[in-house]
C-alpha cells in the first residue's frame, strides 16, 4: 500500500501528480460542489448496477407537484459518499487511541463504499416500490436489497481484484455490508471491535437517526423542492468526537451546545414531510400509481420483454438491476390488453384526473406506545375507517393513507444522542441529556407529550355520484370528533 489516506479517502503520496491520471475522478455536485473520489469508488460508480440509480427518482412522485423535484438516487449516493469521507476525516483526527495509517485508509474507504452503495436496493420511485411489494404480500425492504445488489455488483463486474489492490478482502466486504445497514444482523456478533463501533453510526445511525445519509437528502431535497434548509451539518462536524459509553462501545458524541442545532435538523425533517413528502396531492398520485402497478403485476405483466414477472422482479438482483422508473411508461405504452386497467390509472395521473380528496381525520397517538405499537394502531384505524366508508357508501371505493412521523417513544428525537462538554485539554467529560435540556430551557418550540396522526381519505371512483361523495365527506367530518385512541 503506497501512501496514506487523507481527506475523503484520497491518498497522500508526497509527489506532484495529476489526480485524474491516477484514477481519481472529480464530480461537480449541485449541493457540495466539486467532489473527488478515490479510484476504487470510481470503479463502483462506473458499473451498470450503480448507473441504474440515475433512473430512480429520490422523491417518488413529488415532481408532479414540485416540478424541480427530479433529483435521483445516483447524485444522492455521491453526496452521501462525500459526507461520509468528511465525517471519518473529522472523527479520526480527534481519536485518542493509536491507529495506523493503513487502518485509517482502509476504514475510510470501507465507510465511503458503504455510503456510495447504501441505496443500490431502491426500486422504481424509491420508497414507493416498498409499498407496491406490500400489496403483493412481501415484507421487502430496500436496505436488505442494497446488500444483495452490492454483492451482485462486485461479482458481475469482477471487482474483487480491484478491492484487493487496496487491501480490501472478503472480511472488509462483509464490514462494508454491515456499515450499509448500521450494524450486524440481529443476534450476530459485530465484525468491528468495540473501539470501532462509531463507524456503524456514520452512514445509517440506528440509535439516533443522525447520519450522513439524512444530511445529504435534507440538503438535496430542500434544494430541488425550493425549501430553505437551516440546520448546519458543517458545524455539527466541527463539534463531534468519539467517546466510549457505559456499554463499552465507542459512539459519536456532539458538544452540548449543539443540541438546538440537532433539534433544528429534526425540524427540517418534519418540514420536508409536511411540505412535500406527504403533501396530499403527492400521496394521491402515489396511491394511484401503486394501484396501477399492482393491477399490472396481477395481470401477469413481465418486465423488459423478459420472462420475469413484475411482481417478482425485486426478488433476484439479476432482474431487479434492470427495473427503474421506466416501468411507468413501459406499462403505459404496452399493447398488452390485460394492462388496460393499469393504463387507465396512469393516463388519469398524466391528465391530472386524480382520486377525489374526501377529507382528513386527526387522532392522538399516546406517548407510551413503541414505534411498532404506533404503526399497528394506525393500521387498525385505517382499516376501520375504510371498512365503514365502503359499507356506508355502497359501490364506491376508497383509499385511506396515513401521515405520521415515527420518532421514538419519548417524542424527543435527540433523547438518544450522546453529548459531551468542554472541560479542558486533557479530558472531555460527557454531559447528561437532562442537564443540557434544563440549561437550554425554555425551548423555542414545544415538545409534545402525545403526537397526532392524520388519515387522508380519497375516493377512487372516477364518476362518483355527488350524494355518495357528500355522504363520505360527512362521515369524515363526524369521525374527527368521535375518534379516540
Amino acid at each position: 500500500m503506497n501512501g496514506y489516506c487523507c481527506q475523503n479517502g484520497h491518498q497522500s503520496f508526497g509527489l506532484n501528480f495529476s489526480m485524474e491520471a491516477t484514477g481519481y475522478k472529480v464530480f461537480n455536485d449541485s449541493v457540495h460542489g466539486h467532489i473527488t473520489l478515490h479510484p476504487l469508488l470510481v470503479k463502483v460508480v462506473d458499473t451498470p448496477q450503480f448507473q441504474r440509480l440515475r433512473n430512480i427518482k429520490q422523491l417518488g412522485f413529488a415532481n408532479y407537484v414540485f416540478p424541480g423535484a427530479n433529483n435521483c438516487r445516483y447524485e444522492h449516493s455521491l453526496g452521501t459518499c462525500y459526507l461520509a469521507g468528511k465525517m471519518v476525516e473529522k472523527l479520526l483526527s480527534r481519536e485518542s487511541g493509536p491507529r495506523s495509517n493503513e487502518d485509517k485508509f482502509k476504514m475510510t474507504l470501507c465507510v465511503q463504499l458503504a455510503a456510495l452503495c447504501h441505496d443500490l436496493g431502491h426500486g422504481p420511485f424509491s420508497h414507493t416500490w416498498e409499498r407496491i411489494t406490500e400489496t403483493w404480500g412481501y415484507d421487502w425492504k430496500h436496505e436488505s436489497a442494497s446488500i444483495q445488489m452490492f454483492d451482485y455488483l462486485v461479482k458481475e463486474n469482477n471487482l474483487h481484484e480491484e478491492f484487493r489492490k487496496y487491501n480490501l478482502g472478503e472480511e472488509e466486504i462483509k464490514i462494508i455490508k454491515e456499515l450499509i445497514i448500521g450494524g450486524p444482523d440481529e443476534n450476530k456478533k459485530p465484525l468491528l471491535a468495540n473501539k470501532d463501533n462509531f463507524f456503524y453510526e456514520i452512514v445509517s445511525n440506528k440509535n439516533t437517526g443522525i447520519d450522513v445519509d439524512r444530511w445529504d437528502y435534507f440538503l438535496r431535497d430542500g434544494l430541488h423542492l425550493n425549501l430553505r434548509i437551516t440546520f448546519d451539518y458543517r458545524r455539527l462536524l466541527e463539534f463531534s468526537t468519539i467517546l466510549y459509553d457505559d456499554d463499552g462501545l465507542t459512539h459519536i458524541n456532539f458538544r452540548d451546545k449543539e443540541m438546538l442545532n440537532l433539534y433544528d435538523m429534526y425540524r427540517v425533517r418534519s418540514a420536508l414531510h409536511y411540505a412535500a413528502y406527504r403533501h396530499k396531492v403527492v400521496i394521491n398520485i402515489e396511491q394511484m400509481c401503486i394501484d396501477a402497478f399492482k393491477a399490472a403485476g396481477d395481470a401477469g405483466y413481465k418486465i423488459n420483454n423478459s420472462e420475469t414477472l413484475l411482481k417478482e422482479a425485486h426478488l433476484a438482483p439479476e432482474s431487479f438491476s434492470t427495473l427503474t422508473d421506466h416501468v411507468f411508461y413501459d406499462i403505459l405504452y404496452s399493447r398488452d390488453e390485460r394492462l388496460s386497467a393499469a393504463q387507465q390509472l396512469l393516463q388519469r395521473v398524466l391528465k391530472r384526473d386524480l382520486y377525489k380528496f374526501v377529507g382528513s381525520i386527526n387522532f392522538p397517538i399516546a406517548k407510551r406506545l413503541s414505534k411498532k405499537e404506533q404503526k399497528e394502531c394506525i393500521e387498525k384505524e385505517k382499516f376501520k375507517v375504510l371498512s365503514k366508508l365502503e359499507n356506508d357508501c355502497k359501490g364506491s371505493k376508497f383509499s385511506v393513507e396515513d401521515f405520521y412521523l415515527y420518532l421514538d417513544s419519548t417524542s424527543d428525537p435527540v433523547a438518544n444522542v450522546k453529548f459531551y462538554k468542554k472541560t479542558g485539554e486533557e479530558t472531555i467529560e460527557k454531559e447528561t441529556f437532562e442537564n443540557i435540556k434544563n440549561r437550554l430551557a425554555p425551548f423555542p418550540f414545544q415538545l409534545s407529550e402525545d403526537r397526532t396522526a392524520q388519515l387522508l381519505v380519497f375516493c377512487k371512483n372516477q364518476d362518483v355520484k355527488k350524494n355518495q361523495l357528500e355522504k363520505a365527506e360527512n362521515f369524515v367530518k363526524q369521525y374527527k370528533t368521535q375518534c379516540i385512541v
